[in-house]
């Protein structure tokens, strides 16, 4: 016997036999069978991984390259209290040595060089002026450059203390610095660190009480 379909009034196939079978809703036959992807709502409210997270952890890499390369160590400070590194040196067979060496390092993807001169100015606050000028052990300030991926440095204690006539008390609430060009970062680099750190322990001896 030849089987007939109809559509029913509620859109619904039913085949006619000795058996009825329903089957879905027309519309489902008429729709696309792949199924519709909803997009996630975001909110404004999650914590957003900026440009300038991703160059600060970038610029604390490069350095730490540097560092481990002569098999020194360092440390990262999480708090913002004016310096971002503590390095730590060994002698040739691995003997740690007194003393350290504080890094201020800084990030950017536009530091800003100046053209008539080899080198970069950077503006620094006066509170941490305050910090770094009075710190015995060496205080190097970092500007990394993370689209050239190049680092220059400055002996921040020794660069003040050479400027005729400097003195805190005449810094407004910020102060500017020039480093030169020529003070590119590199494993050279680390060892002159070591040389100013060693320099500072010398000047300290029969000077120290300990009282």
């Amino acid at each position: 016997m030849r089987q007939r379909w109809e559509i029913m009034p509620i859109f619904l196939f039913r085949k006619i036999s000795n058996s009825a079978y329903i089957c879905s809703n027309l519309k489902l036959f008429m729709a696309n069978p792949k199924p519709k992807r909803t997009k996630l709502k975001t909110t404004n409210q999650r914590t957003t991984r900026t440009r300038e997270h991703v160059i600060s952890d970038l610029s604390v890499h490069f350095v730490e390259g540097f560092v481990y390369r002569e098999s020194f160590t360092c440390e990262v400070f999480k708090g913002d209290y004016g310096y971002d590194l503590n390095i730590y040196t060994y002698t040739a067979t691995g003997e740690f040595e007194n003393g350290n060496i504080f890094v201020q390092l800084k990030a950017s993807d536009r530091p800003k060089y100046l053209k008539k001169k080899s080198s970069l100015s950077f503006s620094m606050s006066k509170k941490h002026i305050e910090v770094w000028f009075d710190e015995p052990f060496p205080v190097i300030l970092i500007i990394y450059d993370a689209i050239k991926l190049v680092a220059y440095w400055i002996y921040l204690q020794k660069h003040l203390r050479s400027l005729p006539n400097f003195s805190i008390a005449n810094v407004g609430k910020s102060y500017t610095v020039n480093i030169p060009l020529t003070n590119i970062l590199d494993n050279t680099s680390m060892q002159l660190f070591r040389i100013y750190k060693s320099n500072t322990l010398n000047q300290m001896q029969n000077v120290i009480t300990y009282q």
